[in-house]
């Protein structure tokens, strides 16, 4: 048997990204709700909340849950990644930032635990590997792909 070709890695990461992509939309989605939600209430509260520092923590926990919509985008961006068969680091962080306990806050987080260990185990493997390396990256002159 010969080398894999980028169909067949595709095939083998069909699965794992899908779940990803699923599992991580939640959670961006979750997170900017969170965001939204914690940002109108800082800066329209309920009248029983009138200490400045109860306001603090709005705008302290809005900020956060950005941030987490941030970090779960790479989750997102991983998966695409996979499916394109392309910058394999950024494919393997997706992966290994979805396995991170509190990223995946999301109700379905032991299904994102499994996508993303499936995901590593698939990527790991040194044919796999191989053809992320032999992809061209699109944009990025040749002297700079050869970096990743």
């Amino acid at each position: 048997m010969g080398p894999l070709t980028v169909e067949q890695v595709r095939g083998r990461l069909m699965g794992p990204a899908i779940g990803l992509l699923v599992f991580g939309s939640f959670a961006v989605l979750s997170s900017l709700f969170g965001f939204a939600m914690y940002l109108i209430m800082y800066l329209s509260p309920p009248a029983h909340i009138l200490r400045a520092e109860e306001r603090m923590v709005m705008l302290v926990i809005a900020l956060m849950s950005l941030a987490w919509a941030l970090i779960d985008s790479l989750v997102l961006t991983g998966a695409i990644m996979m499916l394109r068969v392309k910058r394999y680091r950024l494919a393997v962080t997706g992966c290994i930032i979805a396995m991170i306990p509190f990223v995946s806050m999301v109700p379905f987080c032991l299904f994102s635990y499994i996508f993303s260990i499936w995901g590593v185990i698939v990527l790991v493997r040194p044919e796999v590997s191989r053809v992320f390396r032999r992809q061209p990256i699109s944009g990025v002159p040749e002297s700079i792909g050869a970096l990743r």
